[in-house]
């Protein structure tokens, strides 16, 4: 029915992520979990080979720092499968509108109308930030984005062979999460649930090597941003392009990159080209300032 594909770097997490599932998942299922303690291989090879292993027809991909609260999920999962033919991808957490400017998954911008999640986070990096409850308000079971968040997200073993994690761009451990919702988004339906809810222990580790990998991310897709699934007005668009590459610029300061870094960032992403002067003065300015 379904195979769960992990790429795991902590044998205790591990040990109690598999228990949890057991008891949780409610579906006849494997389990395939690769050793990549020694973080030799990209989680987008990892996948990769999970995908190919797998014995099922439905995959879902998750790290091992997590918890399944909801009862009998896999049913879930499986139930949106069958309900429509065109999901290609379903995650728990996901954005209606992907920007042009390099960003994570989630929007800086209109996150009420945009952003879209079901699970409780908790956080590991960030001593100072507490607990949140990120509950999806949407009436419906299932909502359209544009991408979703790699902590946990599940497709069928017949796109996946087709469509690849790209391992060639992406060797290391992000950026693949956006990458294969804007593939699988050009053919199929891209969708948060709101049926399945889980605890994440750990947020995002926004270092030099998230930026770098964002950067080829977004070069590669730069002829389809942005993707805006939630009808945005152009007035909207250009706010939310603006904040999402404000907050990636101070994301690039805070990990030690020069003004200059930034400014040559900006002048290759194309944004003043794209958007007009006005946005690329702004940012200009912003890549100058501490």
């Amino acid at each position: 029915m379904i195979s769960i594909i992990i790429c795991s770097a902590n044998s205790e997490l591990l040990k109690t992520l598999k228990s949890n599932i057991e008891k949780t998942i409610g579906v006849e299922h494997e389990i395939i979990a690769y050793d990549n303690s020694d973080a030799q291989r990209g989680i987008s090879e990892v996948y990769n080979e999970g995908a190919r292993d797998a014995k099922y027809s439905i995959l879902c991909f998750m790290h091992e720092d997590v918890e399944l609260n909801t009862p009998e999920w896999g049913a879930r999962v499986l139930e949106a499968f069958g309900e429509n033919e065109r999901l290609g991808l379903l995650g728990i957490a996901g954005s209606s509108f992907k920007s042009y400017s390099p960003s994570g998954w989630d929007s800086t911008c209109m996150r009420e109308r945009i952003n879209f999640s079901n699970l409780l986070q908790k956080y590991k990096y960030s001593a100072s930030r507490k607990d949140d409850a990120l509950i999806n308000k949407s009436a419906k079971s299932t909502t359209l984005v544009a991408v979703v968040d790699g902590v946990w997200f599940c497709s069928r073993k017949d796109i996946l062979l087709e469509i690849k994690f790209d391992q060639q761009l992406l060797r290391k451990f992000h950026g693949y999460d956006i990458d294969i919702s804007l593939a699988i988004g050009q053919r199929f339906d891209v969708a948060v649930t709101s049926d399945v809810l889980l605890t994440h222990y750990s947020e995002g580790n926004f270092n030099k090597e998230w930026i770098e990998e964002m950067l080829l991310l977004h070069e590669k897709w730069k002829p389809q941003l942005p993707v805006n699934v939630a009808a945005l007005e152009r007035s909207e668009i250009i706010k939310c392009e603006q904040q999402a590459f404000k907050s990636f610029i101070t994301t690039m300061r805070k990990s030690g990159i020069s003004s200059l870094g930034c400014i040559q960032v900006l002048n290759r992403s194309g944004v003043r080209r794209k958007f007009g002067w006005g946005i690329y003065a702004r940012l200009y300015l912003k890549c100058l300032s501490r």
